[in-house]
């Protein structure tokens, strides 16, 4: 027996919406694991050993952009003292952090 157009169009519909529901589920879930990944990332980078490790790399590139600054300020001062205000400021920030993390290490 043949279907009228009505219902393969209602069957086609019904289809549809299935697999729409079935692909949101499926983007909550994955939004859901990367969001608890992500938590877990910040945790590990405020509390411990990546903390430092990534302070002290900020320092390193801190130190990368004051350079830049200094050459920077050759052909254009302005904006060579504000590439080298901006090294500085995240520069002294790591340094803060750096220490106040080796410090929470010894005190453990």
């Amino acid at each position: 027996m043949k279907k009228s157009v009505l219902e393969r169009t209602n069957e086609h519909i019904v289809n549809l919406n299935k697999n729409t529901n079935q692909q949101l589920e499926k983007q909550k879930a994955f939004i859901r694991r990367q969001r608890d990944i992500q938590k877990k990332q910040v945790y590990q980078l405020t509390q411990g050993e990546n903390a430092l490790r990534y302070t002290k790399w900020g320092m390193k590139v801190g130190y990368v952009v004051l350079a830049g600054g200094l050459v920077t300020t050759l052909f254009s001062p302005w904006r060579g003292l504000g590439v080298m205000a901006v090294g500085g400021v995240s520069l002294l920030s790591n340094f803060y952090h750096t220490k106040r993390l080796e410090e929470k290490k010894k005190n453990k």
